[in-house]
């Protein structure tokens, strides 16, 4: 049960993910948009979060309006949630099954979440 809806929320935050890289006109793009589906595949999923999250999408916010301060502050946010995600799942992956791993990783999944909404917001 618990794997059906990690499935489902994780299509989701893809899906918003997604939406957010094809926000970006192509020419921002550091990997092609339909990358982010690549984060879906069992275990290698894990490599795309490491390139694209703190990393593949911040970086195209950065060219795209590099002016725009509030965009840059948010894109910054972005960049250090998205690190500290993929490092907490480094640091627990062998030991996921413990509240002490998953509970800081499901935090700031949901934050990286809400900053990346918050970001589709302000390009708009």
């Amino acid at each position: 049960m618990f794997l059906i809806i990690y499935l489902i929320v994780k299509i989701f935050f893809v899906m918003s993910f997604h939406k957010t890289a094809k926000a970006l006109p192509e020419k921002y793009h550091i990997f092609p948009e339909w990358m982010c589906w690549l984060i879906m595949i069992p275990g290698a999923g894990y490599i795309f979060e490491w390139i694209l999250m703190p990393f593949g999408l911040p970086l195209a916010i950065k060219n795209y309006h590099p002016n725009n301060q509030a965009l840059q502050n948010k894109r910054k946010r972005l960049f250090g949630v998205g690190l500290a995600y993929v490092i907490v799942l480094a640091v627990f992956s062998p030991f996921l099954l413990v509240p002490f791993g998953i509970i800081p990783a499901f935090i700031l999944f949901i934050w990286y979440w809400i900053e990346l909404v918050q970001i589709r917001a302000l390009m708009k």
